[in-house]
């Protein structure tokens, strides 16, 4: 669940490339009640503000560039992002392949933001090995 807000030109852009399933109805309620669930909701951003400096350390030890965050997710650039995304979804791992060499992460909690390190280093030394991915 997530809002924007903008001009309506950029609304109208955003609207040409945007997902083609909003949430529905019962997402929004459940959304609404979990945000009157203050313990969930001090919870959740305590998780993501813990889990994003560690991820963010994760990115900077594999030398991976990122763009700082306020949100559940860490957008990261690298220079192999599809066979990354391929990768890593064979793995357990499902991260959002944009274009490019550009993906982002949800911030998980921290067993699965683990799992996902684990896994970074495992690709990184497997292309190390083998760098035409054969």
């Amino acid at each position: 669940i997530g809002y924007g807000i903008g001009s309506e030109a950029l609304v109208e852009t955003i609207n040409k490339v945007r997902q083609p399933f909003n949430t529905g109805l019962l997402a929004q309620k459940a959304a609404i009640a979990a945000l009157s669930d203050k313990t969930h909701v001090k919870n959740t951003l305590a998780n993501n503000k813990k889990g994003k400096a560690w991820l963010y350390k994760c990115f900077e030890e594999a030398g991976i560039s990122y763009v700082p965050t306020e949100t559940n997710f860490i957008y990261f650039e690298h220079p192999e992002a599809r066979r990354l995304f391929d990768w890593m979804l064979k793995e357990g791992i499902i991260l959002r392949y944009l274009s490019g060499n550009r993906l982002r992460i949800t911030i998980g909690k921290q067993a699965d933001n683990l799992k996902f390190k684990n896994r970074l280093k495992k690709y990184i030394q497997t292309q190390k090995k083998n760098p035409k991915g054969n």
